[in-house]
């Protein structure tokens, strides 16, 4: 991404997530796969989640779910204020690369750095275990540090 895109994209962040991934970073998405992330913007604000247009960018799409946050009385140094996901899509501008994307899914109340990672599939059949969980239950998902779904 060129620099004058980047000033650009930190200046004015993206309002969804057409926006996002619209910003040139020398790859398209294509269209079929353009339709999949729209769909599933949709589903996650359906549910209650919110697109987090600060850290999302034509690399990644940040959800997060507002009904998991913790609230200022008990946030906790080190650990997750709110469950988020992260999308990362194959941007290699290759048609049907939709589940090559990479998901990095942090629990409300696990430690910070700690991340489950899945398929774009597999996080449509998590949201419910994902939306349930709370920072008194127990870690649902097998937790590895973060890190490689935003290289």
């Amino acid at each position: 991404m060129s620099l004058q895109t980047e000033i650009w994209h930190r200046r004015y962040p993206p309002a969804s997530v057409l926006q996002a991934l619209g910003t040139d970073c020398g790859h398209p998405v294509p269209a079929d796969d353009m339709a999949t992330f729209t769909g599933l913007d949709i589903l996650l604000r359906a549910r209650g989640w919110s697109f987090i247009r600060e850290c999302s960018g034509p690399k990644l799409l940040t959800f997060r779910y507002p009904p998991s946050e913790t609230g200022l009385d008990s946030l906790c140094p080190g650990l997750e204020p709110v469950s988020t996901v992260v999308v990362v899509p194959d941007r290699s501008g290759q048609p049907g690369t939709v589940a090559n994307c990479k998901v990095e899914i942090l629990l409300v109340g696990a430690p910070r750095g700690q991340a489950h990672f899945a398929s774009l599939a597999t996080l449509t059949t998590l949201l419910g275990v994902i939306e349930s969980h709370r920072p008194t239950d127990p870690t649902p998902l097998a937790f590895l540090p973060a890190g490689p779904a935003h290289a």
